[in-house]
């Protein structure tokens, strides 16, 4: 369970920049997805750690699920997807 490398990380920024214009901007339950994905984004390129994103469970749960998912993939567990990965995508 290796850390990603700046590298990776680097491309997995680009990729989601290429993504979020097709991201759909809410759920069917109102969730701000674009908030999530940029939050997400910012997760990556300020390399977040968990307390960087506490406070953020009491508030927006949906929100720092996406950024506790980062940060460990990050770190290199195995069992989470990729960043860019799992998106509502518009049709």
């Amino acid at each position: 369970m290796a850390a990603k490398t700046d590298k990776e990380i680097k491309a997995m920024i680009a990729s989601m920049e290429k993504l979020r214009p097709k991201v759909r901007p809410f759920s069917m339950f109102g969730d701000d997805n674009l908030k999530s994905f940029d939050a997400t984004v910012d997760t990556l390129r300020e390399h977040r750690d968990d307390d960087d994103i506490a406070v953020l469970m009491d508030i927006d749960y949906d929100l720092w699920s996406r950024c506790d998912s980062t940060i460990k993939w990050m770190a290199g567990d195995e069992d989470k997807e990729a960043p860019d990965h799992g998106w509502p995508l518009s049709k």
